[in-house]
């Protein structure tokens, strides 16, 4: 690039002189006529208001290149021309005062200025960085004159407000002043003018700054042709000059064999003819130039010759129009991006705003719903008041069922699968069957508790025999009969008109008792029942177990404090109850519970019982009281054969019958003794009672008594028994109410996910901030986009544990119909996605405008790409980190291996493994790996299409090379045509997990 300092004179060596010297001869050069003859003679510098010309009259390379101002602070510049204060201006032509001085504005003309007879002038010296100032010690001296003039021709591009304007620049360098004497012939063609040069067509814009300014950002003048004179047309030429080489010899006699001195013209220190040019100067805002001076740098992109060379400019033109050059405001590119940003940051406020509001009021009106309704009433029995609308009678038919019903079972076998061949039998040779209604056969008929107890060692194989009668996932082999009023029934029949409370209790912690029966409610009850109807519902069943005094409170977990454990069993119960099933499985309903809650329980079920519903459960050692409540009573061996099953009043008979058994104490409990008995005493004596129970007569009493029910309840149709089941969409809206006031009533994850996102972006911002255009800006560009990548696939290992938190209430609410697995999966999906993922995700537009990405592009589309890759990004990673989390129940395994997934796809991602080095197979790893997919398509958003950016040398910082973005990809080994092919990669990518995902949920047992 052209320089300006650096032509050096021919024709002989330099005279040094004594610094004492210089400043002796200073003062009386000033007035002295013969100074400087040369520079008078050319023209080309002329001193204003009262300068001279500063001339050490010697030999030394000081003079005559500047002009010596008499009043500093009025007056500056090379030739005092230069105003500092608007006082020091005079009047106009026509009489008008100053109104301003330009003293410390910046570069850029006014119309005003570039209509003035001289132009807007600029006063430079030579330097500004290291090398520069080492180049210009050459030439001692150096300044240049730089006019803008205006040349009338509206402006086609950069500052609208400006018209096409050119610029003349006139180097000077100190040069020997010698008008007298012998010395004086050498120095005849010593002009202190070095050349001269023209650039139309010039613009002005801001834009960034170039090689060693700085500044945020810069006045920028590119002018489109450069017409070049060295030496300008005023100079003479030497005998025998040459634009590179000595001139001439001195005439004789020249005993010393001497040149005449002159400057020359050295190809790489001056513009070159033809091309355009720039001059790049920090703005008038910034702190230097409020001095007065602004650094600049003037260059040529497509000169041969170099990089161009540092300057120091003023400017000070009197201004009688305006105060100050008309402010362009930013450059496009900076308005664009802070409207973007605040456009941005308020967007994104009101939509999390409007989302927390609207989130927090729906959880605050759920929550109070007791309170806000009016008119309370408080029914017969009831334990506290219940709002008006809820109001029904208690008694009788809400409850009860009509017409007689019977469960009826025998089980053959149940063989589960072990390792290799080996098989083990849990059950053998199982039967029993429960009933309600009208029974009409002996005492023993009368309609009682309707309770049908499970009773046996732990290992007997209880909790086996009711999911297999509640037609319950098993995994092992099943041969037998089960039928409801004589019609087989299937497990998906038995799970319409049953319901089933597993032993422990599986229930939402931070949902409320009435909330988590409502919403059992909404999904069970017929699509046709109104809201009313529904509140109605669970009012009752509320009523009924005893719950109401509970019904505002949080059932709890480990970290929500909520109910007791009876508290917690009965509303298993009470969510079973909702479609009025006319058969119920419990699993140890007592267990974990003191004696008291125990009886409390039981006692619920058997008022269940009374109203017409078939109890079944399974029981371990009850109490007396309790145990008197059953009807009737199935005993299972430790090796799962059936002792007994019948009445539970002709138990006690039957085992005094059998002579083997031990004799049993009056006051001890019927059930502790037949367990005892059970464990403690041999094989032998426990199929000593299973023999007599086959042999006795009541098996006989048994059939008898299924044949007499068959007949009053062969005609009830199965069908009006089966429960209802919500659409899909309902269960989707359900599934996401619930899961929106769990996240709102423990909002730690929520807002650690939220602050830690911001921060980081934030974070990001101010250390990548205004992100430069050279080589180490293209890297910082880069690496600020890998770290986004890289953050979203380390924040999403958060969605690991999403399915193994509720694992078991879903197996358990799935099971007994409340919703499919597709419902389920949706729910989870978007809640986790849109307030976890994409919200928080967007906070990255921060970082965006504050780095300064796609700066040099004006396409419009490259924000919103911007965005959708990241929330694409974003998903891919979610989903693999779901679909990892699926497949082990292990949290802490899943955990390890969603890492170890998460560094093999930052591995592959194109940032830490070069391209270049790829061998076969880590360049198919890269196919495999979301983070490149969505790192090279953030990179081909920032860099295709772009221009502006160059590659520098860190030991010269003038050597710059300018490239264009997409060769900066190409550099890279980047593609930029597979900008789509990557965002559908991704999209893709999430889809395929989320499939698989949802596929490992569905086989989930």
């Amino acid at each position: 690039m052209a320089r300006f300092c650096t032509a050096r004179p021919r024709g002989g060596a330099e005279v040094r002189v004594a610094l004492a010297m210089v400043l002796a001869a200073t003062v009386a050069s000033a007035a002295d006529p013969e100074a400087c003859l040369k520079m008078k003679e050319i023209g080309l510098l002329k001193c204003k208001h009262g300068g001279s010309l500063y001339s050490a009259l010697n030999e030394s390379r000081l003079s005559c290149s500047q002009c010596e101002c008499p009043d500093e602070e009025k007056w500056t510049g090379v030739d005092c021309s230069l105003c500092k204060t608007r006082e020091s201006c005079p009047p106009d032509a026509e009489g008008r005062k100053a109104v301003g001085c330009s003293f410390g504005m910046g570069i850029r003309p006014t119309a005003e200025e570039l209509a003035q007879p001289r132009g807007k002038i600029l006063s430079c010296a030579c330097g500004g960085d290291p090398l520069s100032e080492q180049a210009c010690a050459m030439q001692p001296n150096t300044f240049a004159m730089i006019s803008m003039k205006g040349t009338g021709n509206a402006s086609s591009a950069g500052d609208e407000e400006l018209p096409d304007f050119e610029i003349q620049i006139t180097e000077f360098a100190g040069a020997p002043d010698v008008p007298q004497g012998p010395r004086a012939r050498r120095y005849e063609y010593a002009y202190p003018a070095v050349w001269n040069a023209t650039l139309s067509g010039c613009r002005h814009s801001v834009g960034p700054c170039y090689g060693p300014i700085k500044a945020t950002s810069c006045d920028v003048i590119q002018c489109g042709n450069t017409s070049m004179d060295c030496p300008p047309p005023q100079v003479k030429k030497c005998p025998g000059w040459e634009q590179v080489g000595d001139c001439g010899p001195l005439p004789e006699p020249n005993p010393n064999r001497e040149n005449f001195w002159e400057f020359h013209c050295i190809p790489m220190s001056m513009p070159v003819n033809g091309i355009d040019g720039t001059l790049v100067c920090e703005r008038g805002s910034e702190p230097n130039a409020t001095l007065g001076e602004a650094k600049c740098y003037f260059y040529q992109k497509n000169s041969p010759f170099g990089q161009g060379i540092a300057i120091k400019c003023k400017t000070g033109n009197c201004l009688y129009n305006s105060t100050s050059p008309p402010s362009p405001g930013p450059e496009p590119e900076d308005t664009y991006r802070v409207t973007a940003l605040v456009a941005t940051n308020l967007l994104f406020a009101l939509v999390l705003g409007t989302f927390i509001f609207s989130s927090g009021f729906f959880v605050y009106k759920e929550t109070r719903k007791w309170q806000l309704e009016a008119d309370f009433i408080t029914p017969q029995n009831a334990e506290r008041r219940v709002p008006l609308e809820f109001q029904e009678t208690l008694s009788g038919g809400a409850h009860a069922h009509t017409g007689a019903f019977y469960l009826e079972w025998k089980i053959e076998s149940y063989i589960v699968h072990l390792r290799g061949t080996a098989e083990k039998r849990i059950l053998k040779n199982v039967s029993g069957f429960v009933s309600t209604g009208e029974r009409g056969r002996g005492a023993e008929m009368r309609n009682e508790t309707n309770i049908f107890a499970i009773l046996g060692p732990s290992g007997a194989g209880k909790t086996t025999l009711l999911d297999i009668l509640a037609g319950r996932s098993t995994v092992g082999r099943v041969s037998g009969d089960i039928r409801v009023n004589s019609t087989p029934v299937t497990p998906t029949t038995m799970t319409q008109i049953a319901g089933y409370a597993p032993q422990s209790d599986i229930l939402p912690g931070t949902s409320t008792v009435w909330e988590y029966l409502l919403f059992h409610a909404n999904l069970r009850l017929h699509p046709t029942a109104t809201p009313a109807e529904k509140k109605v519902r669970v009012r009752d069943i509320v009523l009924q177990l005893g719950l109401m005094k509970v019904v505002d409170s949080f059932i709890g977990d480990e970290y929500t404090r909520g109910i007791s454990g009876g508290e917690k069993k009965r509303v298993s119960v009470a969510s079973e109850l909702l479609h009025k099933p006319r058969i119920l499985f419990l699993d140890e309903p007592t267990t974990g519970l003191d004696s008291t809650n125990a009886a409390t329980m039981v006692g619920a079920l058997a008022q269940l019982g009374e109203g017409g519903i078939n109890v079944i459960l399974s029981i371990q050692q009850p109490r007396s009281d309790i145990f008197r409540l059953m009807e009737r009573v199935l005993v299972l061996s430790c090796h799962g054969e059936m002792v007994y099953s019948g009445p539970l009043s002709n138990f006690r008979t039957f085992l005094a019958e059998i002579p083997s058994l031990p004799v049993k104490n009056e006051q001890e409990n019927l059930a502790d003794y037949i367990l005892d008995v059970i464990i403690k005493t041999e094989d032998k004596t426990v199929n000593s009672i299973i023999l007599a129970y086959q042999g006795s007569t009541m098996v006989e009493e048994e059939n008898m008594l299924v044949h007499d029910i068959y007949t009053s309840s062969s005609s009830v149709p199965l069908a009006e028994k089966a429960k209802h089941s919500a659409g899909y969409s309902r269960q989707v809206v359900e599934l996401s109410k619930r899961l929106l006031k769990n996240t709102l009533r423990q909002p730690f994850l929520i807002y650690l996910n939220f602050v830690s996102t911001g921060l980081i972006a934030i974070m990001l911002g101010l250390v990548f901030f205004k992100t430069r255009v050279d080589f180490t800006g293209i890297q910082n560009r880069m690496g600020s986009m890998f770290f986004i990548v890289l953050y979203l696939g380390l924040a999403s290992l958060s969605s690991v544990p999403v399915w193994n938190e509720n694992r078991l209430l879903f197996l358990r609410e799935r099971a007994s119909g409340l919703y499919s697995t597709f419902a389920y999966f949706t729910s989870m999906v978007l809640f986790d996605i849109l307030p976890m993922r994409i919200i928080p995700t967007c906070m990255f537009s921060l970082s965006y405008f504050m780095i300064g990405l796609s700066s040099t592009t004006d396409a419009i589309l490259h924000y919103p790409t911007f965005l959708v890759i990241l929330i694409l990004a974003n998903a891919s990673a979610v989903s693999m980190s779901m679909c990892i989390g699926a497949c082990f129940p292990d949290t802490k395994i899943a955990n390890a291996f969603a890492s170890l997934a998460i560094l093999i796809s930052i591995m592959y991602s194109g940032f830490i493994l070069s391209r270049h080095t790829m061998g076969g197979f880590a360049k198919a790893a890269t196919d495999f790996s979301f983070m490149n997919y969505a790192f090279e398509a953030l990179l081909i958003n920032e860099f295709h299409g772009a221009e502006g950016y160059y590659f520098n040398s860190y030991a010269d910082s003038r050597l710059r090379v300018n490239v264009t973005g997409d060769e900066v990809l190409e550099l890279f080994h980047f593609d930029a045509n597979n900008l789509l092919l990557d965002i559908s990669a991704l999209f893709l990518v999430a889809c395929t997990f989320f499939m698989l995902c949802f596929l490992l949920l569905l086989r989930e047992r």
